[in-house]
């Protein structure tokens, strides 16, 4: 095959194009262009600069990639473009910027618009679409894709492997985004250490979080991503799965759907939904992770939760996330990839909190979760932890889940329970069943529910527990808890362990045992 002489042959192809279409190049409506390219080369240069001229035409260009293993350094495109690359590898040559990228950084965002850049959603950076091929980042210390500021993107079939503590893909302030059917796979440094390094992060537009997203000027606008789906996509041997760990007060991802996709061998976490509102996971299948799910609407441990610098920062009742968790099948261990999570393990867990006062680098306001339905999910934890975690919450419902706990060793906080609630309120746990198969060992501590850590108004309804290594119900440190018509059977400590006074009702519960050890209301 002939070498690709650049200049010519994009003058030829897209030439080319539009006589077979009939019709001048200018009037041209959609074309093809073919990269004549010989496997092996570097093809940085010959698809740039395809890329850039078909960029100026009207309607969509097809770039294709024939089939074979080339070499890249910094690949770029413009909007309207399809990139299809069938059989196709690509590999990072370069390792010290990301293998793609929207446009030039410094012509189309750093002075662009007289330097103020493409804030929001950019229609310049609008209808692209990836099919087929491999990006292999040959564990280069950047991620393999960033993208900032664009919208109507999609990447069908594409497998993503092989980086170094950083991200297969990472996406800061874009919107309309479908990825479907891809593969994620190959992470290599340590596993142990607290860097996050999600496979596909969603990242904040934030003033004081620079150091999180760059290139894409303006990187301060507080852009928010929205209207996502992630479906039919494998997951395997990560640090971290999809999702987010940065927030901005009161600036929410809307609109993601995560489903049908499956995580296996992930040190940490599968999806985190950190302020995210209007959106679903459903239908994923989580094994050998180190934790499931975690929707959050503040961030723990105060380092990446910012104020606003646009907007308000004030808080006075709980937003309505209006998330739903469901049909999940989740399995959680620890040491996978050979490290341990570094948090609590868990398999779904809802997350806020209602502060008095300014902590960290989160304003004072009632951040607690609500509006969120856990509902259907098969979580079975074979390491000590929360099966199913509510913590700051309010108005969470937590239903029809079926919780297994198999405890084989204490995880990082020693003792677990199929479903914990702690510094809730309203919440509601109702008709769900919690088993332990493992009554020895760690499992001797395993409570079936536990309200605890001033939680008020939990209703705690026709749930069944059986088999647990301590306590069936466990109320502590919470008031007007209602326990009524559960079920719960074969317990290793008692069947209800509460105060009196904590509870504002407790009926209709059927408890098998031991009659001294059925109830123990002080």
């Amino acid at each position: 095959m002939k070498r690709w002489n650049i200049k010519k042959a994009v003058r030829s192809c897209i030439l080319a194009a539009a006589a077979a279409a009939g019709m001048a190049f200018a009037a041209q409506a959609d074309q093809t262009v073919t990269l004549e390219v010989s496997p092996g080369q570097d093809i940085t240069q010959a698809f740039n600069k395809v890329s850039k001229e078909t960029s100026k035409a009207a309607g969509m260009t097809t770039i294709v990639i024939p089939p074979g293993s080339y070499n890249v350094d910094q690949l770029r495109v413009w909007g309207n473009t399809t990139v299809s690359m069938q059989d196709v590898t690509l590999t990072n040559i370069d390792g010290s910027h990301s293998m793609l990228r929207l446009g030039a950084k410094s012509t189309d965002w750093d002075e662009y618009n007289s330097g103020a850049g493409r804030g929001g959603y950019s229609p310049d950076f609008s209808n692209i679409h990836f099919r087929g091929g491999t990006w292999d980042n040959n564990n280069c210390k950047v991620s393999i894709m960033q993208i900032g500021h664009a919208q109507n993107m999609s990447f069908e079939g594409v497998t993503f492997k092989n980086v170094n503590t950083a991200h297969h893909m990472e996406f800061g302030g874009c919107q309309n985004i479908k990825i479907s059917n891809c593969t994620f796979t190959g992470y290599s440094g340590n596993f142990g250490d607290p860097y996050n390094g999600e496979a596909i992060q969603f990242e904040v537009l934030s003033g004081v979080a620079k150091k999180h997203f760059d290139g894409y000027n303006p990187i301060t606008d507080e852009t928010p991503c929205n209207n996502v789906e992630i479906s039919g996509c494998t997951f395997d041997g990560l640090k971290r799965g999809v999702g987010s760990h940065t927030a901005i007060a009161n600036s929410y991802f809307t609109g993601f759907n995560i489903h049908d996709n499956t995580f296996r061998n992930i040190t940490g976490y599968a999806i985190s939904m950190m302020n995210y509102k209007d959106s679903a996971v459903y239908n994923n299948n989580i094994t050998a992770c180190g934790a499931g799910i975690i929707c959050a609407a503040s961030e723990r441990s105060h380092a990446n939760f910012y104020s606003s610098a646009n907007g308000s920062n004030v808080r006075t009742s709980p937003m309505s996330l209006n998330c739903q968790i469901y049909n999940n099948m989740v399995s959680i261990d620890s040491g996978a990839n050979g490290a341990n999570y570094n948090n609590a393990n868990y398999g779904i867990w809802i997350f806020g909190e209602n502060l008095k006062q300014n902590t960290g680098t989160i304003p004072a306001g009632d951040w607690r979760a609500s509006g969120v339905t856990v509902r259907n999910n098969q979580v079975t934890m074979n390491v000590a932890g929360g099966g199913i975690w509510l913590t700051g919450t309010k108005g969470v419902t937590v239903s029809g889940n079926t919780v297994t706990c198999n405890f084989q060793s204490k995880g990082k906080y020693g003792t677990g329970s199929g479903i914990r609630t702690e510094f809730s309120e309203s919440d509601k746990i109702t008709g769900n069943t919690v088993r332990n198969e493992k009554r020895d060992g760690a499992g001797k501590v395993m409570i079936g529910i536990y309200v605890f850590e001033k939680s008020v108004g939990t209703k705690v309804e026709r749930n069944v527990i059986e088999g647990t290594g301590s306590d069936g119900i466990k109320v502590k440190d919470a008031k007007k808890i209602t326990l009524q018509k559960n079920t719960i059977k074969e317990y290793g400590g008692y069947g209800i362990n509460a105060a009196k006074k904590q509870l504002s009702k407790e009926s209709g519960n059927k408890i098998s045992g031991k009659k001294s050890k059925q109830k123990k209301l002080k």
